[in-house]
């Protein structure tokens, strides 16, 4: 009971926070050589781009990337270079070889917060899409429908649900969602990533929404940094939305966004 009073005051407390960005925890959003690609020759450096600036702490090593070579030989520096929210590591490799590299990294949030995760690129003589993808333009939507089987490993109920419909507005920098629900104790309505091994960790709040969207007559409207919007349009099956109520303040219900008409 105790522990379920104060997330229910923490949760509250969100909502009278006057930059929401502070809750947010970062993603990568963009890779050099890109994730899955194949490149026709090896790079000199590796370079991951975050949604937001890495922490750093003096000298200390506490964001890090590791690119293991076919033959799974290290073949990325000890020191990896931070500036703001681009990580980059030289390689060495003893010799140039073809096949498929294996990237890790673990960086740190501003807030703190520990991000990790890997993917792979291939060298090979028949190159694929390089890193570089254009930015959109257009306005996209995106919608979730969420019930109480979509909160993993908590005891919700699938009878609640609710219902978010949003457009990633690029030309404007911004979201637009309502939320629709016949929920009647909500706490906190949120975007949280849900990817451990990817992108990000599990459970994080990516994107607070504010609680009069419920069930209002037209759409609330945030301004956002263009690397969110990036964040939920390259990655949008990583992401849920998830309400928080009295009842059940780990989470009441989820689902997971998708595309509308995309």
């Amino acid at each position: 009971m105790i522990k379920r009073l104060l997330f229910s005051l923490i949760l509250a407390s969100q909502l009278f926070v006057a930059n929401p960005w502070a809750l947010a925890h970062t993603v990568l959003i963009a890779s050099d050589p890109a994730a899955n690609s194949t490149i026709k020759k090896l790079p000199e450096k590796i370079t991951l781009t975050f949604a937001d600036p890495l922490l750093v702490l003096g000298k200390n090593a506490i964001n890090q990337i590791q690119v293991l070579a076919p033959d799974s030989s290290l073949i990325s520096t000890r020191v990896s270079k931070v500036t703001g929210a681009i990580l980059s590591n030289v390689l060495a490799p003893e010799k140039i070889e073809s096949g498929k590299f294996h990237v890790l990294f673990r960086v740190v949030a501003q807030d703190g917060h520990i991000v990790s995760g890997d993917f792979y690129f291939t060298v090979s003589n028949n190159p694929t899409t390089g890193s570089m993808r254009p930015v959109p333009t257009g306005v996209f939507g995106v919608e979730a429908f969420a019930t109480g089987a979509g909160v993993e490993g908590t005891k919700s109920t699938s009878k609640l649900n609710a219902t978010l419909l949003m457009t990633l507005n690029f030309p404007r920098n911004s979201i637009c969602y309502t939320v629709k629900s016949s929920i009647s104790d909500i706490l906190a309505i949120h975007i949280h990533s849900q990817n451990q091994k990817n992108l990000t960790i599990s459970d994080e709040i990516f994107i607070p929404l504010r609680t009069e969207s419920l069930n209002a007559k037209k759409p609330v409207c945030d301004i956002e940094p263009k690397s969110t919007l990036l964040g939920l349009y390259r990655n949008l099956n990583h992401f849920v939305m998830m309400v928080h109520t009295l009842e059940f303040p780990d989470g009441a219900v989820a689902g997971h966004l998708k595309f509308v008409n995309h």
